[in-house]
Parts: structure tokens; sequence; C-alpha cells
């Protein structure tokens, strides 16, 4: 790609874009066990499993609401894994499950759900929205 800055390359319309990230290496991501679960809800307080979703919900002050969602969607995004988010007023909700094991939830979910719970304390947001 002649003329492509490193890092980039030429979009459809001859624009440079970002190139996307490389991916983690591949594990083996597998269903937890209920055992599993009940396990990781030790450590992520506010949040439960809803049907086949691990969700929860934060009360956050409205003007922190833009800023703690756009980290959390940075968190997503460097996971390559993305939670089902409601944003009502200043509650914000997630729910998160491995879409490609059937809707399961994985180490996948309970990591993002450590993140997401990480990133809220940072912005003040409480568990129980």
């Amino acid at each position: 790609m002649a003329g492509a800055a490193p890092g980039r390359r030429d979009g459809p319309y001859g624009a440079a874009r970002p190139s996307r990230p490389e991916r983690r290496e591949n594990t083996v991501v597998k269903p937890l066990t209920d055992d599993e679960i009940a396990e990781a809800l030790h450590d992520l307080p506010g949040w439960r499993v809803v049907g086949d979703e691990l969700t929860a919900a934060y009360t956050v002050d409205r003007d922190k609401v833009p800023p703690f969602y756009t980290a959390v969607a940075a968190a997503e995004d460097e996971a390559d894994h993305h939670a089902r988010v409601t944003v009502l007023y200043g509650t914000v909700a997630f729910a998160v499950n491995t879409h490609s094991l059937g809707g399961a939830i994985t180490s996948k979910d309970t990591a993002l759900a450590r993140r997401i719970t990480d990133l809220a304390a940072e912005y003040g947001a409480v568990p129980g929205g």
C-alpha cells in the first residue's frame, strides 16, 4: 500500500483508516459450570445471573454516564467482547453472554464483568441501579 502510514491501510474509497488490532492468541473458551459462575460472582458485587446472561445495573451521576460508557466501550473493544448496554437516566445496565457458544456464560463474560466493575468504581457508579 504505497503512501499509507504505518499501521494504517487504504479504505474502500482510498482514505487511510486504522488497521484492525490483531486478535489475541485464540484460546478455547467453554461454558462455565454453575459452580464456576457462583465462584466468579463472589468477586463481582451487584452482578447476578438472569436467564442465560450475567447482568448488573449501576447508578451513576448523569454527568458521568457518557464518560463511564465511553470507558466501558473501550474495554469492550480491547477485549473484543461486548455487553448489551441499557442507559436510563442515571442507571447503566449491562448484560453479557457469549453468543458464539449459544449464549452461554464464559470466562470472557466474567472478565468483562470484572473490568466493568472496576470502571464503575472509578466513575463513582454504585451497583443496584
